[in-house]
């Protein structure tokens, strides 16, 4: 073993060669199964899903979309736009909206790719919904106290 081997569960996607370069599988909604899975209905087993080769669509493509994206939705765009949004804040974004519905930063942690909880805490950012759910759930009322019986000796 070599240590690049990984196990790929049912419904989950093989990353051959992460930023760390280490494979690395992460899970799929429904909604992303059957998208890849239109994606490759056509494709070769060894061909990569997401190359220029074969889609035509530069890593430069996408960012002058994301960038148009703002632009008709009238965000601002860019590091210097006071407020501007960049390409990488979608991952800002996704681990925000995990936080929000209560996922674990452990969970969001290995999600994200992230070695460290200390590098995803950079990234899940605390909404007013959650903090204001936080609150919340120490009105909420807790289980009964069961007694139980020892034996003794």
């Amino acid at each position: 073993m070599d240590g690049r081997e990984v196990e790929i569960l049912p419904n989950w996607l093989l990353i051959p060669e992460s930023k760390n370069k280490r494979p690395r599988a992460i899970p799929m909604n429904p909604v992303v199964r059957a998208t890849l899975l239109n994606l490759v209905q056509d494709a070769d087993a060894e061909e990569r899903v997401f190359s220029y080769a074969r889609t035509g669509v530069s890593d430069m493509t996408i960012r002058s979309g994301f960038k148009e994206a703002c632009k008709l939705a009238e965000f601002p765009h860019g590091q210097t736009a006071a407020g501007g949004i960049v390409w990488h804040d979608l991952r800002h974004t996704f681990a925000t909206r995990l936080r929000e519905q209560g996922v674990h930063e452990l969970d969001i942690m290995q999600l994200m790719g992230h070695s460290s909880v200390r590098m995803t805490t950079s990234y899940a950012h605390g909404t007013p919904r959650v903090i204001q759910n936080a609150v919340y759930r120490l009105t909420e009322k807790r289980g009964e106290v069961v007694e139980f019986s020892r034996k003794v000796g």
